[in-house]
Order: C-alpha cells, then sequence, then structure tokens
C-alpha cells in the first residue's frame, strides 16, 4: 500500500504537468495569428493623452509598475500593415477579419485607411471591462489596399498598450482558429464561470443542513461564487453599472476572499486544524483586501493588487505540501491533487511572467477554477462513497428487519410482528386463526417434510385469499393468525366462509410425487367499537378467535367419535 502511494503521487505529477502543458500550449497558440495572416509592421507611434507622441515597438504596454508617471486618458496607435503586393490577392475573397488578439484598456476605436470600423467600451468615462477578450473587425474589400493604415484610440484608466500585434486575415480557410481564438478568451470564461457558479449554489445547498454550524460544504460553494464573481473581470463587458475603480475593488477583494473561504473550506473538507500557515494566510488576506478597498484611484489600486497577488501564490504551494506530507489514503484525492498542482503551475506561472513581460496573459484564474472544480468533484465523490455505504447498509438492515421479522419457513410474519401491528391498529379490526388438523399424524405417515409442505401450502392460500393490508402470522407450530384492519361483522363472515370453501380440499403435492390432504380449523372474533360485548383489544380478540379455533376442534373430533 505505501509503495503505491509513493508511485501514484509521481505518476499524477506528469500526468497533470502534462495536462497543464497542453492547456497553456493551447491558449497561447489561440493569440498566434495564422500562417497566412497579415501582420502589422513592428514599428508604430502612439500620442499619449499628454499630445507627446512616441516611435514604440510592437507589442507596447504603458501603465503599471513600470511606468508611475501613467495619465489616464485616450492613448491613439497608428499602425502600418503592408501586404507586400499581395493585395490582388487578398481582393480574391470578400471576408476579412482585423483581429486584435489582445488590447490593454478600457476602450477601443478602429479606424483602417481612415474609415471606421468599430468600437467598444465606454470611452466618454472608461466605465467599461474588455481589455481580456480578443476583438475582431470585419474589414470591407474596398478598403484593402498595398500600404494600409491601422488607428487604434484606446482608453486606458490604469493601463494601455497592444499586448498582441493585431493581423488582417481572411475569414474563409481560417473559422477555427477564429472560433478557438473567440472561444479561449471569451466562451471558456464565461463556461466556466457559469459552471463554477453553479457549483457554488449546489454545494451551499448540499451544507445547508448543517448551518450554523460550519462545514467545507459550505465554505467551499461561498468561494466558489466569489471566484465566479472574481473572474467577471475577464469577461467583456462594454458597460458597468458602476464605476470601473468600485468595480476593480469587488472583483480584486472577491479574488482574496476566494481564497480565503477556500482554504477553510479545504482544510475542514480534509479534517484538519487550522496551523500557523493558515492562519497567518488569512490576516494578511484580510490586511490586503482592506488596503484594496481604500485605494483612490484604479491606477493606484492597479499597483496595489500586482502585489497584492503575489501573497495568495504560496496557497496552492502550502496546499500541495499538505496533501503530500498527508499522504491520504483514499484514491479520490487525487483528484484534488491535481488540482492543486494545476493551480502551482498557473499560480507560479504568472508570478514571474509579469515581471519578465508585464503584458502577458494570465493563467491563474483558470488554476484557481480548476482547484475548485476539483474540490466539488472530489466532494461528488466522497459523497457517492458515502451513498453507496449508507445504501448497503441499508440493504443489510432491512434484510436483518426482515429475516426478525418473517417466518423462514413459510415467509410470512412470524410472533414479533405482533409488537408492532397492536400499535398501529384501528379501533374496527378482525382476527382469523387457522389451526391445521392432525399435523403430528400428517407428519408421522408422510415425513416430517409433508408438514413442512402442508405449512407452506396452508400460508400461501391464506394470502391468496386476504388484501394486501392484511397481515399473515405464523403464530405457533401449526397456527396461523391473520389480522384484518377495518374488517365489519359481516365482512369477517364471508372472508370466514371463503376460508372454509377453500380448505374443504387442502390437497398437497409433494416433491416425490406423493398426495396428502390436511383439514383446517377456524376461529374468528371482531373487535368494533360498535359491538358492546365484543372484545377491545388485540389480545382480547386473539383469545376469543383463539377459544372459538379450539371450539371447531373440539366439534370435529366429536362428530368424528
Amino acid at each position: 500500500m505505501k509503495k503505491d502511494m509513493r508511485r501514484n503521487p509521481l505518476v499524477l505529477w506528469i500526468a497533470t504537468l502534462a495536462v497543464c502543458l497542453l492547456i497553456f500550449f493551447g491558449i497561447q497558440r489561440a493569440y498566434r495569428p495564422p500562417k497566412d495572416a497579415v501582420q502589422i509592421l513592428p514599428e508604430l507611434s502612439v500620442t499619449f493623452p499628454s499630445g507627446t507622441t512616441k516611435d514604440v515597438l510592437s507589442p507596447w504596454y504603458y501603465g503599471g509598475i513600470k511606468n508611475r508617471d501613467f495619465a489616464p486618458g485616450i492613448y491613439t496607435a497608428t499602425m502600418n500593415l503592408s501586404l507586400s503586393g499581395r493585395a490582388e490577392a487578398m481582393r480574391d475573397t470578400d471576408d476579412y477579419v482585423l483581429v486584435f488578439p489582445s488590447v490593454d484598456g478600457n476602450a477601443l476605436r478602429v479606424f483602417f485607411n481612415g474609415q471606421f470600423l468599430g468600437s467598444q467600451g465606454d470611452f466618454a468615462h472608461g466605465n467599461s471591462n474588455i481589455w481580456y477578450p480578443a476583438k475582431f473587425f470585419a474589414v470591407p474589400t474596398s478598403m484593402v489596399a498595398e500600404h494600409n493604415t491601422i488607428t487604434a484610440d484606446i482608453y486606458g484608466s490604469y493601463k494601455a498598450g497592444i499586448s498582441h500585434p493585431p493581423y488582417l486575415v481572411r475569414k474563409t480557410g481560417n473559422t477555427l482558429h477564429l472560433a478557438w481564438l473567440f472561444f479561449v478568451t471569451r466562451g471558456l470564461v464565461v463556461l466556466l464561470t457559469g459552471a463554477i457558479l453553479l457549483l457554488g449554489f449546489i454545494l451551499i445547498f448540499m451544507g445547508f443542513g448543517e448551518i450554523p454550524q460550519t462545514n467545507s460544504r459550505v465554505m467551499l460553494g461561498l468561494a466558489s461564487l466569489l471566484t465566479a464573481l472574481f473572474l467577471t473581470d475577464f469577461m467583456n463587458l462594454e458597460y458597468l453599472p458602476l464605476t470601473l475603480l468600485a468595480f476593480k475593488k469587488i472583483v480584486v477583494i472577491a479574488r482574496h476572499g476566494a481564497a480565503v473561504v477556500f482554504l477553510i473550506g479545504f482544510l475542514k473538507l480534509l479534517e484538519r486544524r487550522q496551523d500557523l500557515f493558515s492562519k497567518s494566510f488569512i490576516v494578511i488576506q484580510t490586511l490586503c483586501s482592506l488596503v484594496l478597498l481604500y485605494a483612490p484611484s484604479v491606477d493606484i489600486l492597479k499597483r496595489f493588487y500586482t502585489f497584492t497577488f503575489l501573497t495568495i501564490a504560496p496557497m496552492p504551494l502550502y496546499l500541495l505540501h499538505f496533501l503530500f506530507s498527508n499522504r491520504p489514503q483514499k484514491k479520490e484525492y487525487s483528484i484534488l491533487v491535481a488540482g492543486v498542482i494545476f493551480a502551482t503551475v498557473s499560480s507560479v506561472r504568472d508570478v514571474v511572467m509579469p515581471l519578465i513581460k508585464p503584458s502577458a496573459i494570465y493563467y491563474s484564474h483558470y488554476g484557481f477554477m480548476i482547484l475548485i472544480i476539483s474540490a466539488a468533484w472530489f466532494i461528488v465523490l466522497d459523497d457517492m462513497n458515502h451513498f453507496r455505504l449508507f445504501m448497503m447498509e441499508k440493504r443489510i438492515s432491512e434484510q436483518y428487519r426482515h429475516e426478525s421479522l418473517h417466518d423462514s419457513l413459510t415467509g410470512v410474519y412470524n410472533r414479533s410482528m405482533l409488537k408492532l401491528a397492536r400499535h398501529d391498529l384501528p379501533a374496527d379490526f378482525s382476527i382469523i386463526i387457522l389451526d391445521i388438523d392432525d399435523l403430528k399424524k400428517i407428519n408421522d405417515t408422510y415425513g416430517h417434510l409433508a408438514g413442512d409442505y402442508a405449512l407452506r401450502n396452508l400460508a400461501s392460500r391464506i394470502q391468496n385469499l386476504v388484501r394486501h393490508d392484511d397481515m399473515t402470522i405464523r403464530y405457533g407450530g401449526d397456527e396461523f393468525l391473520v389480522i384484518l384492519p377495518h374488517c365489519s361483522a359481516e365482512r369477517l363472515a364471508s372472508i370466514v366462509d371463503n376460508f372454509n370453501a377453500e380448505f374443504t380440499k387442502s390437497e398437497t403435492l409433494m416433491d416425490d410425487g406423493r398426495f396428502f390432504t390436511y383439514s383446517v380449523s377456524i376461529g374468528s372474533a371482531c373487535a368494533s367499537p360498535d359491538e358492546k360485548s365484543g372484545p377491545r383489544s388485540l389480545d382480547e380478540a386473539v383469545a376469543q378467535a383463539d377459544e372459538r379455533m379450539y371450539a371447531e376442534k373440539r366439534r370435529k373430533k366429536a362428530t368424528v367419535s
């Protein structure tokens, strides 16, 4: 067992890292232009809000930590796109798309050779969030020339730039590439956000029965809802219902809150107490949230949360160390380990890459999404195992209960059922007692198996004559008791007549081909509130029916003699 536990983490490491690389490569590949795309020339000029113009190289980025003199406003980038003799070939088709894989800013307005193509976002106040998704603009054939000028007005509240150079591409032949870029930058975030939001509500609902006591499901559900709120920062929101500063504060504080609540839920999920790291982590995230809450501007807020993100990055490493050091035995924990590995790789990458390339695409939000989904998946698998064990225990319990209440020979109830039946009987009920005459003689003549055949045969025939709600009980060795709820004296008389008719001829076939017959003596009693002289309780009714049954036996013996 220990050897397998040592081997499985290594395999899991390799498999998860391979998946991480495939996902990262797939996302990076979406940002690269197709082979037949025409890219802008690397030299471009940028006019700043102050009116000054600078020549820069593509890609370009301005703002954040490296540019502390950043001023919010409209930045105009002028780019050149040369077809180099391919203009006529490009005119063979009538569908072109100008693609901006990634733009750093709050609003974008694009002109192609001086003609307006389209815009996104709020240029009046900058209250929009469009920085993450790719932008696509249709370019008519009539606009395309040998040498083309693309002008992009970018409204930047806290940063401005074009982190991935735009390109012109024919839609025909590149539909899959464009669809993949659209899905990676727009659809995937919406899809995962919706899934995590749904998971959050499901987890909270699952843990709602234990409120007010906090539990792992409620905490992980809250972490999911906060993560879904944070992920709106990666959606294309052209017009915000609140200021950009308020929106950014909400999403970045939600990120820190999600990390805290997830850590608490994660430890509760594994039934572990908080240690020094987790307590320190909670305090640090609370302080970071307070600092972000009182940021006076979007630019300062951006600088703050660039650093506060670094305080979240150690959490996946802590979780990874925690899981491997505790070496949990359940195989379902491999789901958690895989999610933690993915979150660790994406977090480390997002800590390192922005220091090298400020406009780098972030992956840590995908890592945290996968981490939450893996935790929810673990809960589902764990609950399924508990449910399977519960159902197994229930089946065993039901089997034991059935065996304790039923006679093993005939399959009808045994005397133990009387204790339960007396509590549920209505005020009006009837009792029938049946006893096989001279069972000992049958056993002596045909063997004890014949007696068993007779008992089983009698029990089966009784149940065919009574209702589903009536109870047939093996009361003694050869004696059966039938309890009939809500049975009047008239109906009881009819049932007794049917019994007498049924058991007049009781011929029974044995396995060896022999036949034998048996007779039955019957006694009955009816308990009813209307009958003042009748029995009032189950015991009185049984005693009266038993007395009448023995009277019937004596009558038969007297007749024979």
